[in-house]
């Protein structure tokens, strides 16, 4: 079914909003909302990052996205206990020397594992970026990751994981 509209912004969030609610797959060709999605927000942070780690907003939206999972608490512990000129930096000291033993969310010993294998495998996409073609490296990165399990396992799941695809 094709739901043709006059103007895109007048309708289409209605239009999606209320076919999604009723658990009716749903795409609208507005590139607007496509981009805005919280699934392909999150592969737009990591895809900058791969190609500049020291943007420290998009840095820390992917560390407390699925792909890492870390907690504010755990943004501030790195932020507050490492010397260095970057977040990226900061979170690599983190994961090289750990940091005090605290009550936070999670124990130091584990927030250091945790960005161990994170900055483990980033390392393992970024020296794949020069010999492989982009979609190639963003299949490899829904996969390894398990990204893709985990948006299709979201509230709307299906559309969510079809916004990966495309």
């Amino acid at each position: 079914v094709v739901i043709l509209v006059r103007s895109l912004k007048s309708f289409a969030d209605t239009y999606l909003r209320v076919l999604g609610e009723e658990g009716v797959p749903v795409y609208s060709s507005s590139k607007e909302g496509y981009f805005e999605t919280r699934e392909i927000q999150s592969l737009l942070d990591y895809l900058r990052i791969l190609d500049n780690p020291r943007q420290d907003i998009s840095f820390a939206a992917v560390l407390t996205s699925p792909f890492v999972n870390l907690s504010s608490e755990d943004l501030a512990r790195i932020q507050s206990e490492s010397k260095g000129k970057t977040f990226y930096e900061k979170a690599c000291a983190y994961a090289a020397c750990g940091g005090e033993k605290g009550t936070g969310a999670v124990s130091s010993e584990v927030l250091q594992k945790k960005l161990q294998d994170f900055l483990k495998q980033y390392e393992g996409f970024r020296r794949q970026i020069p010999y492989t073609a982009i979609h190639v490296l963003l299949w490899k990165m829904i996969e390894e990751t398990g990204y893709g399990n985990y948006v299709a396992a979201l509230p709307g799941g299906e559309q969510r994981a079809a916004n990966l695809e495309m």
